[in-house]
């Protein structure tokens, strides 16, 4: 078990490392996370980015703010409830996180066809199982 256990964290240490799973990280953490949620969710506030990403709302006004300056997004009042600000994508954003997605989606193809249809659907199959036994607490 321990030479399983040693391979196991070696091989999670690769993958980790690799610069193609640190740029797909980027699109599941901090601003570009953000960016694709606001691309496929309409009426949303900071409260609803920081439950949504578990983070705590000084890092989503970070996040905002950060993206303001880049000219991605623009804050405005709900015009339901005046009380609310939501935070809405701008026409430069849009088009940016549309192309950081479009880029995504050809390097997920590109690894299906190269990792084979059936290979690739055993990976997916184990890590739902994986995220399956995390969400539970399990390990």
């Amino acid at each position: 078990m321990t030479e399983l256990k040693n391979n196991l964290l070696f091989e999670l240490i690769n993958f980790c490392s690799s610069n193609k799973i640190q740029r797909l990280e980027e699109m599941f953490e901090g601003e570009l996370a953000v960016m694709a949620y606001l691309l496929t969710t309409d009426k949303v506030t900071a409260t609803d980015i920081s439950l949504k990403f578990n983070v705590s709302k000084a890092r989503v006004t970070a996040i905002v703010t950060s993206l303001i300056k880049k000219e991605f997004l623009f804050v405005e009042k709900d015009k339901e409830d005046a009380r609310k600000s939501l935070i809405k994508l701008s026409f430069n954003g849009k088009k940016y996180i549309e192309n950081k997605l479009n880029d995504l989606d050809l390097e997920l193809i590109n690894f299906l066809e190269k990792f084979g249809y059936e290979k690739s659907k055993i990976l997916v199959e184990l890590l739902q199982e994986v995220n399956s036994l995390l969400k539970e607490g399990e390990i």
